[in-house]
């Protein structure tokens, strides 16, 4: 709702996109038994933010500053989260879905729905 998703119109037309949602429509990312803020950008300064040195929040111990190699030098933005470019790095290398949440999101792990 708040940040723009310039890929969403890819992703309605990807074959490829298509059939990585399926593979993952039942599984949720929990943190305590609870549905947990997950926010994300697409490129780093070098390193995320914490939410609490970014937003002041003290209630998500999850969001916590991480090195990021694959920073930007235009970069903008919040920094706090998930790094799209250095999880897309990550990814390439044969990181799991959940190996990379749980690099920028500790604590949190991934449940099914059914």
């Amino acid at each position: 709702m708040f940040q723009k998703y310039v890929w969403a119109g890819r992703e309605k037309t990807s074959k490829l996109s298509a059939s990585l949602l399926a593979d993952i429509k039942d599984i949720v990312v929990m943190y305590n038994n609870y549905l947990p803020i997950l926010p994300y950008f697409s490129c780093s300064a070098g390193f995320t933010r914490s939410a609490q040195e970014k937003r002041w929040w003290t209630d998500t111990p999850y969001l916590q500053s991480k090195l990021d190699f694959a920073a930007c030098f235009d970069f903008s933005g919040h920094g706090v989260g998930l790094s799209g470019k250095w999880a897309q790095y990550l990814a390439e290398k044969w990181w799991t879905l959940e190996q990379i949440l749980q690099y920028y999101y500790p604590g949190v792990n991934l449940a099914s729905t059914k």
